[in-house]
């Protein structure tokens, strides 16, 4: 993205490929990283006639859309700058922990469901006369994503707390992503069903 800044605006120009929620949008938030001033986070009016948005079609995923943005010559005036030049990127990173603890707890809590589900068929399935949640190699994987999503939903905690008293927590909240996201969401709710359901 190009920027040419002015006394008391800047125009910039470009193509962002794969922008989410931008086809109906009224307002863009954007941030220069290359312009005289790096780092610069802005909110201002969609000009339709400086922006060319295409949604780019999808099998999947459709929830949110996905977009293709051309610029051409848009001007965005100085009022539009959110917060002081060159903090663009921290407040940027800042306004994604929220997001990374409301999904994260959401992905808790889809853990947890499918862990409920494997150990209730472990416990109900039968084979050779006993159920199958009596074998170790059942016990130890169900007790292993147990402990992941227990210490998931503890980070998760701390970081919701931290985030609501005002005190930095974006170590918590990227730890969430790393613990439950990536292991658990995962482990949790495939391979635990795999096991139990006799599928790996």
């Amino acid at each position: 993205m190009d920027f040419d800044v002015t006394d008391q605006q800047r125009a910039i120009g470009g193509a962002v490929r794969a922008v989410a929620s931008r086809f109906d949008a009224e307002y863009w938030l954007d941030r220069d990283d290359d312009g005289e001033f790096p780092h610069a986070c802005h909110y201002t009016d969609v000009d339709r006639s400086k922006i060319d948005i295409k949604r780019i079609p999808k099998m999947g995923r459709k929830a949110v859309d996905s977009n293709a943005v051309f610029i051409d010559g848009l001007f965005i005036p100085d009022q539009d700058l959110i917060g002081e030049e060159g903090k663009g990127f921290s407040y940027i990173l800042h306004s994604l922990n929220p997001e990374r603890i409301l999904v994260g707890i959401e992905s808790i809590g889809i853990g947890q469901d499918a862990l409920r589900r494997a150990a209730r068929y472990a416990n109900e399935r039968v084979v050779f006369d006993r159920p199958i949640g009596m074998n170790q190699g059942i016990q130890h994987p169900l007790a292993e994503h147990w402990r992941h999503l227990e210490a998931a939903y503890n980070i998760a905690m701390q970081a919701a707390w931290l985030y609501d008293n005002d005190r930095p927590c974006g170590a918590e909240a990227n730890a969430i992503v790393l613990e439950e996201t990536v292991l658990d969401r995962l482990i949790a709710q495939y391979q635990t069903g795999f096991i139990t359901l006799g599928l790996g």
